[in-house]
């Protein structure tokens, strides 16, 4: 008999390393195909997070001022009844995949709609997406600045001329006026030991996120996370005490954001005690 096996061509030691524990996590779930080394990655991360939450069921945190929904966020105002004008941050990564970008035009849109004046917008952007956020004529909110999350080694490759990033761009809005007084920095590095992707495949780092936190809220704000994924956010404004609504469209990506926050919530009960 001829069996189809796996196959993922690989030109370095480390991706070969990479490739090999991917194909572990997958095991018999593996394509019996040529694959690329990122798509496999991307099976595997998927499987760990279905295996996360295999037998995980959505639990009052016991927490109001940390709520998750399992939506578009194009629903997230009725779903989760939250008022025009109420929102001191929205904080989001968009997904880096040109399918998502017809639905930036409506991500602006709602933005503006839950911020209050002087709210600010601030989005982890691809290299693709910078030029739809920044030159949309129809946005109505204002441009501020661009930041950058940056780290060691190489990441995504930019085909259109032939960048190796090592950054991502961080886009900056206001909803009118800038009316913030602080001063903060447009720049936060990731050294290799704080890279994070335990729960989602393009989860930030806790630090990271908590960078923007510190620089655009104050304790006690409200902050919105329409594109949660691994609810990074969530878990950031958990240990900064600001509250927190975000939603994801992805049941298993809400599952791991609801599993991660009452660890952690656990987690400190149990510190406070002792």
């Amino acid at each position: 008999k001829r069996h189809p096996a796996t196959k993922v061509i690989t030109f370095k030691a480390g991706d070969a390393e990479r490739a090999r524990q991917a194909l572990e996590i997958l095991g018999d779930d593996a394509p019996k195909r040529n694959i690329e080394l990122r798509l496999a990655e991307r099976r595997a991360h998927k499987k760990q997070r279905r295996e996360l939450v295999r037998n995980w069921k959505m639990q009052s945190l016991g927490d109001d001022d940390l709520q998750l929904y399992h939506c578009d966020f194009r629903n997230l105002m009725e779903t989760a009844n939250l008022d025009a004008g109420s929102v001191d941050l929205v904080l989001a990564d968009l997904p880096y995949g040109r399918e998502f970008n017809s639905h930036i035009p409506e991500l602006l849109e709602f933005s503006f709609q839950v911020l209050k004046p002087g709210g600010v917008f601030c989005a982890y952007v691809g290299m693709y997406q910078l030029p739809l956020l920044i030159g949309d004529s129809k946005n109505k909110l204002e441009y501020q600045c661009t930041g950058f999350s940056s780290w060691n080694g190489a990441g995504s490759y930019f085909e259109k001329n032939g960048c190796s990033l090592q950054a991502t761009p961080v886009l900056i809005f206001s909803k009118g006026a800038w009316t913030r007084r602080n001063q903060w920095y447009n720049h936060i590095h990731r050294a290799n030991s704080d890279r994070e992707k335990e729960w989602h495949p393009w989860q930030k780092a806790v630090k990271d996120v908590s960078h923007w936190l510190m620089a655009f809220t104050d304790v006690g704000d409200l902050v919105v996370d329409p594109l949660a994924g691994a609810f990074t956010s969530a878990v950031a404004c958990s240990q900064l005490n600001r509250r927190f609504i975000g939603c994801d469209v992805v049941e298993d990506n809400v599952l791991c954001g609801n599993k991660r926050l009452a660890e952690l919530l656990a987690s400190k009960a149990e510190l406070q005690k002792m």
